[in-house]
């Protein structure tokens, strides 16, 4: 086992989320992550072992709805918890507010994130037909009920 803390996204950790986001299956751009970032309702958090960032996760509030814009684990550490413990802290967060509903979408084909999603408690909503390009690919949207 390994020891990683958890805390709040700030600009000293732009250019290691920019380049741990590269190794995303959907990996954004350096230019929309950033614009991401920068949005009144938009929230991050990393993971960091040894000072260095190893995961990160972003997401938006509107209203009563957070919706997960971005997950990324470093990918020697994928299946070892890091994203789970992210994602848990999110709902954690998330559940002690307003928001009543956290949403994300998926591709069909990507097992590994569905089954995070599943165990921390959503369930496809939909199914968005066309959702994904290169390749072209469905994709789910998924939900969680906090409150």
């Amino acid at each position: 086992m390994f020891d990683f803390i958890i805390e709040p996204f700030t600009n000293h950790h732009l250019d290691a989320v920019v380049k741990l986001e590269k190794t995303a299956r959907d990996p954004w751009c350096s230019v929309d992550l950033k614009a991401e970032f920068d949005k009144d309702n938009s929230y991050s958090i990393v993971a960091l072992m040894d000072g260095k960032v190893i995961a990160f996760v972003c997401f938006l509030v509107q209203g009563d709805t957070a919706d997960l814009q971005t997950i990324t684990v470093l990918p020697e550490l994928r299946g070892k918890s890091v994203g789970s413990n992210l994602l848990g802290r999110c709902i954690s967060v998330l559940s002690h507010t307003g928001v009543e509903n956290f949403i994300l979408e998926v591709r069909q084909s990507n097992a590994a994130a569905i089954s995070l999603y599943t165990k921390a408690g959503f369930t496809v909503a939909a199914k968005r037909r066309g959702l994904y390009s290169d390749p072209h690919e469905d994709g789910f949207l998924m939900m969680l009920e906090l409150n």
